[in-house]
């Protein structure tokens, strides 16, 4: 299937060894990180884990080996029909469906022109990424009033902002330190942070739910 473009992980020390980093570099491979204690900028991962383990555990309890479970999560997973896309993973990645037990067919029409037969899965792959973009917008529409979340304030090069601690604070420790600096943003939300401590100086990448602005002096303001 060729060389990925990138490869999207999250911030463990053996993504980030110099083995892996010069395997990335020879291979001009891209390699992203997630935001650090946000498991929703990989979102797409945590939630294939999440059916992963409940199907496997499901499935498990009846075979008592989970490893042959897996075959038949693969199996039932690629067939079945996403909520979204209105198709099932085998028909946009294949450009068809999948030729399992449970389905039953018409005599198959075999193409004797390999071009045809390619011009044909194109055809019906690029018919079927259009649907889905369709398919996408509508239920999107559809469940905006059930979807919550806030207008946050954007974020620019050079702001001022307080991160959350990440390690478990001592109850009357603060639970934000700063005020750090903003260096880079990235997509969705994320933003690379520079944090100066004494002489040390490192980045972190965080989501905007995970740092805040710090708040303008105002110079009328008296004291108490």
């Amino acid at each position: 299937f060729g060389l990925p473009k990138y490869i999207l992980s999250d911030n463990a020390t053996y993504f980030k060894s110099d083995e892996i980093v010069n395997f990335y570099e020879s291979l001009r491979i891209e390699h992203r990180k997630s935001s650090i204690y946000y498991p929703k900028s990989n979102g797409l991962l945590e939630r294939t884990h999440r059916v992963l383990k409940e199907s496997v555990a499901s499935i498990s309890q009846k075979l008592h080996d989970w490893s042959t479970s897996l075959l038949f999560f693969k199996l039932h997973y690629n067939n079945s029909k996403h909520v979204v896309t209105q198709y099932t993973p085998a028909e946009l990645f294949f450009g068809r469906r999948v030729n399992i037990p449970i389905h039953s067919y018409d005599d198959p029409k075999y193409v004797e022109d390999f071009s045809t037969y390619l011009y044909k899965v194109q055809k019906q792959l690029k018919e079927f990424n259009e649907n889905v973009k369709v398919n996408e917008e509508n239920y999107f529409k559809k469940h905006d009033k059930y979807i919550k979340g806030c207008k946050r304030e954007k974020l620019q090069l050079g702001d001022k902002v307080f991160m959350q601690v990440f390690v478990d604070p001592q109850v009357l420790h603060p639970k934000y330190k700063g005020p750090y600096e903003i260096s880079k943003i990235f997509r969705n939300e994320n933003y690379l942070v520079k944090v100066t401590e004494g002489d040390e100086i490192k980045f972190v990448k965080v989501h905007v739910s995970k740092i805040f602005k710090q708040p303008e002096l105002r110079e009328n303001c008296k004291s108490v």
